[in-house]
């Protein structure tokens, strides 16, 4: 799933692309608003986040060229700019939602995970009720970005989703760190190394274990890599 982040501010374009792409997102980026244009009508991406403040063009201008043809794909406007009248401003060029900086990371986080959910809802419904079921009471809808343990509910990046889904498949098998990197992580330049890779996997455990120092489901391997099931 992609998403076309464009800002003017090149410290935070690499805060914020880090971060999407940490989610399980491919980040496609722009510093004005006529790249941001350009990227979106080539790439055509899921969701877009617009700064208002850009070289050239105000992310108000682009998100109202956008909604010309495109009434769907969710834009997310990220600025400086605070107060009732330009976020009215916002909501009428077409804008979905509205974040103030300085913002609450977790706040994008929640907000590209209720998207990317509202994407596959309408692209793929009939993927909504797919289930992989782990033993032990944890249940994963990948479609949903959800698990269920026992009577918890979990909420998942598209990442963790994607992470499941391989040693899901991969069943009583030692996998490598480095096999791990190569079939779910190569599309992220962020995540570029084996300490990622780990981090995201022992985050992963965290979460879904019930003891995650007694893993059940997903086993670190005394010489590198997991293994889901015996």
């Amino acid at each position: 799933m992609k998403v076309l982040v464009a800002e003017n501010n090149t410290e935070l374009l690499k805060l914020l692309s880090h971060l999407i792409e940490r989610e399980g997102f491919i980040a496609m980026t722009a510093t004005g608003g006529g790249a941001a244009l350009k990227v979106y009508r080539e790439q055509k991406p899921d969701i877009v986040c617009l700064d208002i403040l850009m070289e050239d063009m105000s992310g108000y201008e682009v998100c109202r060229e956008i909604r010309r043809n495109d009434k769907v794909t969710p834009v997310i406007f990220i600025t400086s700019k605070s107060g009732a009248a330009a976020e009215r401003d916002g909501r009428e060029a077409g804008g979905d939602e509205y974040i103030v900086k300085p913002f609450d990371l977790a706040e994008v986080k929640k907000l590209m995970r209720h998207f990317a959910r509202q994407c596959i809802a309408k692209s793929a419904p009939e993927t909504l009720d797919k289930t992989l079921d782990f033993g032990g009471g944890l249940v994963v809808m990948p479609n949903r970005l959800a698990a269920r343990r026992h009577e918890d509910s979990l909420d998942l990046s598209l990442m963790e989703v994607s992470l499941l889904e391989y040693f899901f498949l991969h069943p009583g098998r030692d996998i490598p760190v480095d096999e791990l990197h190569v079939n779910v992580f190569r599309a992220f330049p962020s995540v570029a190394d084996r300490r990622t890779v780990d981090v995201h996997v022992q985050q992963l455990i965290k979460k879904l274990e019930t003891d995650p120092a007694a893993p059940q489901h997903i086993l670190p391997l005394a010489g590198g890599g997991y293994r889901y099931g015996s």
